[in-house]
């Protein structure tokens, strides 16, 4: 087992800490879609991120001891680039936002 920087102290990767990471992943990724029925919610990710609804399920619901490799490494991209549009979305909003208060606060009567 190889020690990894992310872990906390003496902790190493093995296949109960990617399995919970996984799961945190997936977490956050229901978390950034709209509200709806979590069945739903995890055909839309499974299509923003090009697996099956079945794996999705399998991650969230902890059903796999061992998560396969290629699985792993593509959700860690599929996290990295679904919260990083989320964030640009985020801040488009915020600019947005801005925009409206400024013009309410430069409006003359």
């Amino acid at each position: 087992m190889v020690a990894h920087n992310s872990c906390s102290k003496r902790e190493e990767i093995n296949a109960e800490w990617i399995s919970n990471q996984a799961y945190k992943m997936i977490k956050d990724l229901i978390d950034i879609e709209e509200r709806t029925t979590l069945q739903y919610t995890f055909y839309n990710i499974a299509l923003k991120t090009g697996f099956e609804v079945g794996q999705i399920k399998r991650i969230y619901y902890k059903e796999w001891k061992i998560i396969p490799a290629y699985l792993w490494e593509r959700l860690k991209f599929e996290h990295r680039r679904l919260v990083g549009i989320a964030l640009e979305n985020m801040k488009h909003k915020e600019m947005l936002m801005r925009q409206k208060i400024n013009d309410v606060d430069n409006f003359e009567v």
